[in-house]
């Protein structure tokens, strides 16, 4: 076995934390929080100063801690949006010795105004969570609650708030003067509320005292680089694709694309050719769907060299200025030059054998100054300048002439002639599908908030919501029989009154927190058939116009595939019946990313994998948008999961990692939020291309289905447990029936039945032992972690050989491969370069190694972003025996 010290051969990525000293908490300050993390690097409290104005309206605080030697001070300004009132925090941050922190705020108001609250927001992490985890000392005396805290007072004049962890250590805030306490989940230290007069100013004197010694990073310049700074090296990896490279993928990709007709679907796979394919894409987003003729050409050749075979072109029809190739006036026009620069970018991707996929805009309407007569209400809809209006995305859902100014923005683009390829995008193959709507749909959070907000768009859902009832229900009477008395005008909370059977108004009032089961059990429980009743209408709905949709897509001559939408709804019910509807529309396709400090790792089928739930038996899959956000340190471990887990293992059809886009080389640096072009993302695709487009792991023949009724949704009727969690773009799947580990023992579908089945519990047990989670193929392997930062995968096949994650010290035998890893965090590929090559066989083997990447001076703390640094960007060698 030879010691091999693997510098990059293609690219270096390690995403372990920073340097965390050993039984040392970590203090520092991020933005306007204050921030303690655990010496393992999990996050233990967080301090953040929040301003509510009337009705729990949100006010912007804008201003950031800076240093002031190893203190730290804060200016936070804000105005209330119901009066314009300015108010502002002024914050001080002393550290005494090395386990308490003086905190000094005043917050001040200049003109009289009501507020809700103003607080000093105590976040408390899920180890302080459980029955007495804290006590509350005031003059009353000393009592013990629960962690998270009950909505409602604390304490009127808290003088001490102890907090405790799992492990019984005591972290203490000390008031210089009684205090009140609110909560909510956090605790609330109250600086104001209600009225405030003019000129006040309240103050706030508190120390937090440690169990245990810290270090205090309120100065950035205090903070450390990793232990082996020096031996980081300059990333001197350009892109270029011009010369001959030997990770070229260019060769792999059957040029031009759609020479040999159509990608078509058969059941649940895509199919081209008459074989299988699948594609490993990327997002070009905004002024990236129309570059200069120079950089398309830049552009095309760069993805091939990477093995990238498809394009999703994303929001380039949002606008007419830096967001969209659109007219000046009018939403379903287009500007010729712009347009013209994407034809010419399509046409160069086709010559390299790259499909492309049309997702023309962000998911909303806007009317155009040209547009302004077919829409009567157009009047309502906020002015966005030069003559532009804006619906917001709730409110296409209830009006057709915004749905057809939608619907006509595609269907002139399908039958608009690319005079490059000399064919019109409805009858060229490059382009193998279309997107209806993106992030919208009928059941999401969204729509409510549009009937609220035009009244054309309330009128209009009530009058339809109405005319749908009167088709099921003879009259009021046997209306009110099944909703219960009171059930008109019921949503008063939501300002949605003025109901009447007689008037022909009923307003589909809901939205996914309404529908969860679990409301529907409890507080929602008399209105439970009233929303039955709403989701069953929205169904028709929003089934109605995708069916109009798609016929008028049909109608250009298109035949390729159609997606309705890649957006969720809640849990439970209304998710289900939005996946019924896509799914009558053709292709599954879903967005879902990964945040925060932690790695999808330490979670066998969590984080992004997740998404694949949604997968239905007989239909093909599509993940659009992924990726591991900036500042994560993880993004190698996303293209490695995606495309062993998703289109491997799971089946899935197609992978668009999310990027706006790229200029067909590496980026110069790190810190944009979305961006793939980055040593630890890119440089492992010639290796996760060879991989996917080469068929190494395979489907499974092991599938775990849980079974949908669509009509026994509509009586309140799934059969197993649903369970979405999401924070805006970041979702986690998951179910008790079928949990999200299944996703890495085998293929995990939902299946429409037409009556009702029940749906079995999976038994994994015979797949996991000690964490490690074994794919019924044998091919993988996921060792779960025991920490949220832990955890690795390992790839077992003919063609790719790989270790992926934190195995360091760990020898792993493979089929022709012993990879030990001497590095925290790595990715370590060993791959037949040739397309129809395995390790055994080929000439020529690639092996891709990453660790960390970061920038000059970018300084981290357990994956927090303390200063971004800047170019050019440093890598972390990788050693390994092989």
């Amino acid at each position: 076995m030879n010691r091999v010290r693997l510098l990059a051969a293609v690219s270096v990525l390690c995403a372990a934390c920073s340097v965390v000293h050993a039984q040392a908490l970590s203090v520092f300050t991020q933005g306007s929080t204050l921030r303690i993390i655990a010496p393992d690097g999990q996050p233990v409290l967080s301090l953040l100063p929040l301003v509510w104005g009337p009705k729990w309206s949100w006010t912007w605080m804008k201003g950031q801690f800076t240093p002031q030697g190893d203190a730290a001070q804060a200016e936070l300004a804000g105005n209330i949006s119901a009066s314009g009132a300015p108010v502002r925090y002024l914050i001080n941050l002393t550290p005494q010795g090395a386990r308490t922190l003086k905190v000094d705020m005043t917050f001040d108001v200049s003109r009289a105004t009501d507020l809700t609250l103003a607080v000093l927001d105590i976040q408390a992490a899920d180890t302080f969570h459980g029955t007495g985890r804290a006590t509350i000392q005031d003059a009353s005396g000393a009592r013990v609650v629960n962690v998270p805290f009950a909505r409602g007072q604390l304490s009127p004049d808290a003088q001490r708030l102890d907090l405790r962890d799992a492990q019984g250590r005591t972290y203490t805030f000390q008031f210089a003067q009684p205090t009140p306490l609110a909560a909510d989940g956090d605790a609330r230290i109250v600086l104001a509320q209600n009225h405030v007069a003019a000129g006040t100013q309240t103050h706030l004197t508190m120390t937090v005292e440690l169990p245990q010694d810290a270090h205090f990073y309120l100065n950035p310049k205090n903070v450390p680089m990793p232990a082996d700074w020096s031996n980081w090296f300059v990333w001197k990896g350009t892109g270029d694709a011009s010369g001959p490279s030997v990770i070229d993928m260019t060769r792999w990709l059957d040029a031009p694309a759609g020479k040999y007709g159509r990608i078509t679907a058969r059941g649940d796979q895509l199919i081209y050719h008459g074989q299988p394919i699948k594609l490993w894409g990327i997002n070009a987003a905004y002024g990236h769907c129309f570059p200069t003729h120079a950089m398309a050409r830049q552009n095309a050749r760069m993805d091939a060299r990477y093995g990238i075979n498809a394009v999703r072109f994303h929001k380039f029809a949002d606008g007419f200025a830096w967001q969209g190739a659109l007219s000046k006036t009018s939403f379903d026009q287009y500007d010729p030059k712009r347009l013209d620069d994407m034809d010419y970018f399509v046409d160069q991707l086709k010559q390299r054998g790259i499909y492309v996929e049309f997702s023309a805009n962000f998911g909303r309407v806007r009317v155009g100054p040209d547009d302004a007569a077919k829409v009567p209400f157009v009047n309502e809809l906020p002015a966005s300048g030069a003559g532009w209006h804006d619906a917001t995305q709730g409110a296409m859902w209830f009006s057709k002439s915004l749905q057809d100014l939608q619907i006509g923005q595609i269907v002139n683009l399908l039958n608009h002639t690319n005079p490059f390829t000399h064919l019109r995008y409805a009858d060229d193959p490059t382009v193998f599908c279309i997107e209806m709507v993106n992030e919208n749909d009928i059941f999401f959070f969204t729509t409510l908030p549009a009937m609220q907000r035009f009244p054309a768009i309330k009128q209009r859902s009530g009058q339809a919501f109405c005319a749908w009832l009167k088709k099921k229900y003879p009259d009021e009477k046997a209306l009110l029989a099944a909703w219960g008395p009171g059930s008109l005008n019921c949503f008063k909370g939501e300002g949605m009154t003025g109901e009447s059977w007689d008037q022909g108004e009923i307003y589909p009032v809901g939205n996914p927190w309404f529908y969860d089961p679990v409301q529907l059990a409890g507080p929602m429980k008399p209105r439970r058939q009233r929303l039955l009743d709403t989701l069953h209408f929205l169904y028709d709905q929003q089934n109605a116009f995708y069916q109009r949709y798609a016929a008028a897509i049909r109608a250009t001559g298109y035949q390729g595939l159609l997606v309705g939408s890649n957006w969720q709804a809640g849990q439970g019910l209304g998710h289900f019946l939005n996946l019924a509807s896509d799914a009558q529309i053709g292709v599954i396709d879903r967005h879902n990313y990964f945040t925060g400090t932690s790695s999808m790792l330490a979670n066998p089928g969590g984080g992004m994998l997740s998404a694949g739930m949604d997968q239905v038996n007989d239909r093909p899959f599509m993940l659009s948008e992924w990726i591991h956000v900036f500042p994560n340190e993880f993004g190698v471990e996303g293209p490695a999961i995606i495309g062993a887990y998703g289109l491997g293992l799971n089946g899935w059809d197609v992978s668009f990692i999310f990027e706006n886009g790229d200029d067909g080389v590496f980026s110069r640096a790190l810190g944009q939020p979305f961006d793939a072009a980055v040593p630890q993302i890119l440089g492992v695709f010639p290796a996760v291309a060879r991989q996917v487009l080469r068929g190494d792991v395979q489907q499974s023949q092991l599938t775990f289905t849980r079974n949908v009724n669509v009509p026994s949704l509509l009586e309140d009727k799934l059969g197993f447990d649903d369970r979405v969690q999401q924070q805006s773009d970041v979702k986690q799947f998951n179910s008790k029936t079928i949990p999200a580990a299944s996703l890495a023992v085998g293929r995990d579908v939902v299946a429409f039945t037409p009556t009702f089945e029940p749906t079995p519990t999976a038994n994994l047990s015979g797949y996991i032992h000690d964490g490690l989670v074994r794919s019924a193929d044998g091919q993988l392997a996921w060792q779960a972690g025991k920490s949220p930062r832990d955890g690795y995968i390992t790839i077992n096949t003919p063609g790719t050989q790989a270790v992926v994650g934190f195995a360091q010290g760990k020898t792993i035998d493979l089929q022709n491969v012993t990879i030990t890893s001497h590095t925290h965090y790595a990715a370590i590929y060993v791959t037949a370069l040739d397309r129809t090559g395995t390790i055994p066989t080929d000439k020529h083997l690639l092996i891709t190694t990453l660790a960390r990447v970061r920038n000059t001076g970018m300084k981290m703390i357990a994956g927090n972003l303390i200063a971004p640094g800047g170019p050019p960007m440093l890598v972390e060698p990788v050693a390994a025996d092989l």
